[in-house]
């Protein structure tokens, strides 16, 4: 059976790296990015079944990768799991008004992202629809 591919993209090197090996660790395969650009650039060559995105990262935020990938026909329907140490509600409310099912603040424990990662895969495989959510 092939590994589904995660990509994650976060501008904090020992969040990408602690995200990366939790999740290779649960049995997925996983390409990465340090900013927007690159994130938009790596989904594209990649083809992740589903990508983990910082809310705030240079060049453009993790809404902005999210509206790059429904604009290209190599990137949509990519879900996304947005992730932020922002608090504020208005963050959550600008994720959530951009349509991201999964949201969690950050420090969050691993059992949530692997769970936030595997409802995106099953959403995305149309095997089941998640409403709006925030697990910390």
């Amino acid at each position: 059976m092939t590994k589904a591919k995660v990509l994650i993209a976060d501008d904090d090197e020992d969040i990408l790296k602690a995200m990366s090996l939790r999740l290779k660790a649960a049995g997925y395969d996983v390409v990465w990015a340090v900013d927007a650009v690159q994130a938009v650039m790596r989904a594209r060559q990649e083809k992740p079944d589903v990508a983990v995105l910082d809310v705030h990262m240079p060049a453009g935020d993790g809404l902005a990768v999210m509206d790059k990938f429904d604009s290209s026909e190599d990137t949509i329907g990519i879900p996304v799991v947005l992730v932020t140490a922002d608090t504020q509600a208005s963050t959550r409310d600008r994720a959530l008004a951009a349509g991201v099912r999964h949201y969690l603040t950050k420090p969050f424990e691993t059992r949530h992202l692997i769970a936030c990662v595997e409802r995106a895969l099953a959403t995305r495989a149309g095997k089941q629809t998640i409403g709006s959510e925030q697990l910390s």
